[in-house]
């Protein structure tokens, strides 16, 4: 049998892959009110920096450990897009409205900006999240260690630019 081989590069147990696609049957709007959390391909979870409560906070990858900053509420903002609010009330965001490649993911208040939405896929809620630019999100240079930087990259199909909403 022949595996997606974004799948397979995300490193996750094949029980958390399933898990996962079982989440990515239902809507983003069902997941509003939870929250979820976002894992990259070194099966860490994004996060905002520091558990910091200000706009600008960069957000990086980090070993999953709980916390409240490692939590995001999905909210569906029309033609397919989402906007990821964090636990202090505020938006991810694509610093600065940039379109350049290697622009940090930070948090900031939610505007209705462009460089606030995001698209989930392929594979439901397994795969890329897009950015406003058409680029993709990534762990900066497929970087393992945590406090690696999310950043916007062009879209190349590399197993760090693979993460899984859960």
């Amino acid at each position: 049998m022949k595996r997606s081989s974004a799948l397979m590069a995300t490193g996750l147990p094949a029980a958390a892959l399933a898990a996962a696609a079982a989440v990515a049957l239902g809507s983003p709007a069902a997941h509003a009110q939870v929250g979820v959390t976002i894992r990259t391909f070194a099966n860490k979870c994004l996060d905002v920096k520091n558990e910091s409560f200000a706009d600008h906070a960069r957000i990086i990858q980090y070993h999953c450990n709980g916390q409240d900053n490692q939590r995001f509420v999905l909210r569906p903002v029309g033609a397919g897009e989402v906007e990821f609010r964090t636990f202090a009330g505020k938006c991810l965001d694509v610093s600065g409205g940039s379109a350049a490649d290697g622009t940090n993911l930070i948090q900031y208040r939610c505007n209705g900006q462009v460089n606030q939405r995001f698209r989930i896929g392929p594979l439901g809620l397994v795969g890329k999240i897009t950015t406003f630019a058409d680029k993709c999100l990534d762990v900066k240079g497929g970087l393992l260690h945590d406090g690696a930087p999310i950043v916007e990259e062009p879209c190349t199909g590399l197993f760090h630019e693979v993460f899984v909403v859960l």
